[in-house]
């Protein structure tokens, strides 16, 4: 049998995976499941698997940073990776780390069956997991990156028994390090490491930890976050393989800690004077962009950052500190602006008007109606605009 284990955070998701098919009768058993990536670890390392069928999203740690501790700590255990329809950016970096499988939801039966017949092949030939090439374009690691090569390297550890699953879990669930450094908050980024370091300490955590997965973590929410901004590594240091080795020679902690924190802050004040000057261009493209959606009653501050290209937190911040108003206020005013002038012209009914400004509901346009202009539409048709 090949023993099998399935991570989700949605119980009624793992469930309908044991149900789904009759694995004995395929040769799989289920020995094991988690809510999430760091029960998971725990679980598992107390367990003979060959397999792990995880979700790309989960809290905690993401299915991606999932997958390359497991690739570190089991390297012979194949992955299936499952995924919603908005995440395939993280199922490429998956799928360049080495997933087995990548699943889009719902998941079909025979693509599952087809993906459990290939690994069980694979594993009575007892040869590596089988990788999927990505699309050309991707977020895969290259073997020539100095950067990606340093990160290898600082994930060499000697002792794997003590993995440090309470620092891990507190950097993921809270300390936003990609937020601070985008908007160069240094005395936050002090505070983010300070918080790191007493943890270290508390925690007695041995100087090999923290070089691996600590500092690895660390680097890759550097990485990027400057890239998110059409940059690399390369652009802020002269030799970022040499910050690596620094990191290497380290003989404690405190040593590491200092130089990583050193070498963010850097990073952080290169985006500032990078992008400084630009918010004002990007607000603008923000602006145009919902000058030509507002009707479109699923635009968000999701939807418009993901066509945008950063992320929601960021616009969210830079916008109401360019702008002096919050995004959804920006986005309810235009639309009740336009909805004003489409009731003046007398030629629509309502709900007609609601829809074309975005609203799928006439009750609640309604409602922000008279909040934004102190009479209901009705009113305002009946007064004579």
């Amino acid at each position: 049998m090949i023993n099998t284990f399935i991570v989700d955070d949605e119980k009624i998701a793992r469930n309908g995976i044991k149900n789904f098919i009759d694995w004995e009768q395929y040769g799989f058993k289920i020995v094991g499941e988690a809510a999430n990536a760091l029960e998971a670890l725990k679980k598992i390392s107390a367990l003979s698997v060959n397999l792990i069928i995880t979700d790309i999203k989960m809290p905690f740690l993401s299915g991606v940073e999932f997958m390359k501790i497991i690739k570190e700590r089991y390297p012979s255990i194949f992955l299936i990776i499952i995924s919603g329809y908005g995440e395939f950016e993280f199922a490429k970096e998956a799928i360049a780390l080495g997933a087995s499988a990548y699943l889009l939801k719902p998941v079909r039966q025979d693509e599952l069956l087809k993906s459990l017949f290939s690994i069980k092949e694979s594993i009575e030939k007892q040869t590596p997991p089988p990788e999927i090439s990505p699309d050309a374009g991707n977020n895969s690691v290259s073997n020539a990156d100095p950067i990606n090569n340093g990160l290898g390297a600082l994930s060499d550890t000697e002792d794997d028994n003590h993995f440090p699953y309470e620092l891990l879990s507190m950097m993921n669930a809270s300390l936003d390090i990609s937020a601070h450094m985008a908007s160069n908050d240094l005395q936050a980024l002090e505070e983010v490491f300070e918080i790191i370091s007493n943890e270290i300490q508390e925690q007695n955590i041995p100087p090999d930890y923290v070089k691996s997965f600590v500092t690895t973590h660390i680097y890759m929410q550097a990485q990027k976050t400057i890239a998110r901004y059409g940059y690399k590594l390369q652009d802020v240091f002269e030799n970022p393989a040499n910050n690596y080795a620094k990191i290497s020679e380290c003989k404690t902690a405190d040593e590491m800690m200092l130089l990583l924190k050193k070498l963010v802050l850097e990073v952080a004040e290169f985006i500032s004077a990078s992008y400084g000057t630009k918010h004002g261009a990007l607000i603008d493209k923000v602006r145009q962009y919902i000058g030509e959606n507002y009707s479109n009653g699923n635009l968000s501050l999701e939807s418009v950052a993901a066509n945008i290209g950063i992320t929601k937190n960021y616009l969210s911040s830079i916008f109401k500190k360019e702008s002096g108003i919050t995004f959804s206020d920006y986005v309810k005013k235009l639309r009740m602006e336009h909805a004003v002038a489409l009731l003046k012209t007398k030629k629509f009914y309502i709900y007609e008007v609601a829809d074309m400004v975005g609203y799928n509901n006439v009750t609640w346009f309604c409602t922000v109606f008279k909040k934004f202009t102190g009479i209901s539409p009705t009113d305002y048709i009946n007064q004579g605009g």
